[in-house]
């Protein structure tokens, strides 16, 4: 995965948490800490490098779940460089370098929730979950936040805490139009496009923005023969935008699919494996067996059953659906992309997504001399057919050209170049 996409991947997962977190300062418990007995930013050694790599090597290979994925889709069995990743660790001179040189070992990974932690996210990430029930793996947590080598490294106080908290809250991110609607024929077939998933909440004022556009359209085109859903270059953000407001509003009838997820074995995770099950016997998943394959080193899993219940204001849609995808779809879109083609309430058409769309959230660990906090998906998300979804992604009913050639003007939408359309007027057989 390219850093520009990791980048964005990261910066969206980060705006969601400012939407969602930080809407209302005063419901938000801040931790009250000790004083930092020491500010400063520990000088390491190089033998200190090392054994903060050691113990990250050691961390993901006991349970990072995408070695085999990795292996397959890149070419690369990341744990057979060990010698060669350590050998650069132990040319780090300071922090710099060694941050540069770790993050160059986990994008080897090619996984977009894997990385070293910025502040921003590490302040945001503290005060949510530290607002978790007290029984929830999230919470329980927060105590690597605690940490004095992790409250160094990121200047965490009560204070800077609060201040983030105000900060957010206080600010008016402002995103650019982020849905777009239009009719492609009058009267016959319904556009939509939505350029990421923003926190569905109704003191959010971009969701509002979006559901006031979505909402009034929709109204126009409950009627229509088909509404085409367009999320191309949706990176993901909020799965409520489409579980909770979007597909509630649309939909004929409530939609479900079961969805797994496997987890593997150890201290780290004891807090999260202790609801989970144990797994005795592959063969007592309905699941292929290449899918088995890859899940011979999990001990645990859960499964759930993933569901779009109807709204109060639901339309009823009754025409025929179809979803708009490409490769940059990821984390949230890709669970809407990965939802539609198992319920079939939607047909594909596009380039198959980004995958890694099926979980909770990642797991966090610290490194015991810099502090620097990694994070990493805990759990291999399959879906109910036994699709592997970091590994198959999604495959759209249709593969065909994915540029988005759109133009919109004055409430007129120029497709003429955009083959995704094309193919949907060629299915409906309408001009």
């Amino acid at each position: 995965m390219s850093k520009k996409k990791k980048f964005i991947i990261l910066s969206l997962i980060v705006l969601s948490m400012f939407l969602i977190i930080y809407k209302n300062a005063n419901t938000y418990k801040i931790p009250n800490l000790p004083p930092l007995s020491n500010s400063e930013i520990k000088i390491l050694t190089s033998e200190e490098y090392i054994e903060d790599f050691d113990y990250m090597f050691k961390t993901l290979k006991q349970y990072y779940p995408y070695f085999d994925v990795n292996t397959t889709l890149n070419g690369l069995d990341f744990l057979k460089y060990y010698d060669m990743y350590r050998n650069k660790v132990a040319n780090c001179k300071n922090d710099l370098e060694f941050i540069n040189v770790l993050t160059s070992i986990l994008n080897e990974l090619h996984n977009g929730h894997t990385n070293i932690l910025k502040r921003d996210f590490v302040l945001m990430a503290y005060v949510s979950y530290y607002n978790f029930p007290k029984e929830d793996w999230r919470y329980k947590m927060t105590t690597v936040f605690e940490r004095e080598s992790v409250r160094n490294r990121y200047n965490i106080t009560s204070e800077s805490l609060k201040n983030s908290v105000e900060k957010t809250s206080n600010s008016s991110t402002s995103l650019e139009k982020n849905a777009h609607v239009g009719d492609i024929l009058k009267g016959k077939v319904g556009y939509i496009s939505i350029n990421e998933f923003i926190a569905a909440d109704r003191q959010n004022k971009n969701f509002l923005e979006d559901k006031n556009t979505i909402d009034t359209y929709l109204e126009n085109v409950k009627n229509y023969e088909v509404l085409i859903i367009d999320i191309r270059g949706n990176h993901g953000g909020d799965s409520s935008y489409w579980s909770k407001y979007l597909l509630p509003k649309i939909l004929k009838k409530p939609t479900e699919t079961r969805v797994y997820t496997f987890c593997k074995s150890g201290p780290l995770f004891e807090n999260i494996t202790s609801s989970m099950s144990s797994v005795e016997n592959l063969n007592n998943f309905n699941f292929p067996d290449n899918t088995k394959n890859y899940l011979k080193d999990f001990q645990f899993y859960g499964n759930m059953t993933s569901v779009v219940n109807l709204s109060k204001d639901n339309i009823n849609f009754k025409g025929n659906i179809y979803l708009l995808v490409d490769k940059v779809v990821y984390s949230s879109a890709e669970k809407l992309a990965s939802f539609c083609k198992e319920t079939k309430c939607a047909t594909l058409i596009g380039q198959k997504t980004g995958g890694d769309g099926i979980g909770t959230d990642p797991f966090i660990f610290d490194l015991p001399n810099s502090g620097l906090l990694i994070r990493f998906p805990k759990e291999m998300g399959i879906t109910e057919s036994g699709s592997i979804n970091e590994l198959d992604k999604t495959t759209p009913d249709y593969e065909i050209n994915p540029a988005k050639n759109i133009i919109f003007n004055e409430g007129k939408v120029n497709y003429e170049n955009d083959q995704c359309i094309k193919k949907v007027l060629e299915l409906e057989n309408v001009e």
